[in-house]
């Protein structure tokens, strides 16, 4: 009796996990999402207020933009309130390459985890930073970019 019912209690967990792993997805390339830069309109970052005064009005100071990932992602390095960039969603940090006009807003998305992130990352000194795909490389070191912050826009920045 004993026998039978332990050999019903596997046969019945062998079923559940076979039920559960039937529901997963390959991990192969061509079953994952892609990701590819999305052109900013032009309309939007040219109603965006230039500022050359650092840091601008609402306290943000660009300190740079670079590359990470083998230039997958591009980061953007900047201060500012803490109050003030916690307000910020995806979309209100964004850089367009002034060469060819394609912007990059982008969140990095890793493909079981999701995106990467949401929001402004900040610390209690005020240093803030956001990772933005590049998924087509076309932001790569010396390349010139105007970088959105809020409300404000730097332009003619070099990645570095």
């Amino acid at each position: 009796m004993i026998m039978k019912n332990w050999i019903s209690l596997s046969l019945v967990l062998i079923a559940l996990s076979l039920m559960m792993f039937s529901g997963c997805r390959p991990t192969e390339s061509e079953d994952l999402p892609t990701i590819t830069a999305w052109e900013q309109p032009k309309k939007i970052a040219d109603k965006v207020k230039l500022t050359n005064i650092e840091p601008d009005e609402d306290g943000i100071k660009l300190m740079n933009v670079g590359l990470a990932e083998d230039g997958a992602m591009i980061t953007v390095n900047f201060f500012g309130p803490g109050k003030t960039i916690k307000k910020w969603n995806q979309g209100d940090v964004y850089i367009v390459d002034e060469s060819s006009g394609a912007g990059y807003s982008q969140i990095p998305v890793a493909p079981v985890i999701g995106p990467l992130f949401g929001k402004p990352t900040t610390d209690k000194q005020g240093r803030a930073y956001v990772m933005l795909s590049n998924p087509d490389n076309g932001i790569k070191t010396g390349s010139k970019v105007s970088v959105i912050l809020g409300k404000y826009k730097r332009e003619h920045v070099v990645v570095q």
